[in-house]
């Protein structure tokens, strides 16, 4: 693999699955934290996980339509970002430092993320599995 020099991305991932989880983690911080208009994820604090992210309910529909939602932005993105670690999960932005806050946020996820092998399909079974 050819890792990129692109600053917006981290060098840790090179496959281009591994750079869409990381998005998408990245804009369910976003809409948590405001920065971003909400379609719908349901947030929730409870004293043992601590926040997180719902992902879409899947009962009660037929089997073609619950595969389509459960490979969804809906169930995956929320199922992602509770992966990650609590104090990640929980990080606020300073209302007039948006943008550091944001970048604060993509360095400590990429660090999170280099501890994790980028093949194809890795990220999300290695996360989803912990």
């Amino acid at each position: 693999y050819h890792i990129m020099k692109d600053s917006n991305v981290s060098k840790y991932i090179v496959s281009n699955e591994g750079k869409r989880e990381r998005y998408m983690i990245i804009y369910i911080y976003k809409i948590r934290v405001g920065l971003v208009q909400n379609p719908g994820v349901v947030f929730e604090y409870n004293p043992r996980t601590k926040l997180r992210a719902i992902p879409s309910n899947n009962t009660n529909i037929n089997t073609k339509v619950r595969r389509m939602r459960e490979t969804s932005f809906f169930n995956i993105a929320p199922r992602l970002f509770n992966t990650i670690p609590i104090s990640l999960r929980e990080l606020e932005v300073s209302s007039n430092l948006e943008k550091d806050s944001i970048e604060t946020f993509k360095r400590k996820l990429d660090k999170h993320l280099a501890n994790i092998p980028d093949l194809p399909g890795n990220i999300l079974n290695t996360l989803l599995s912990e």
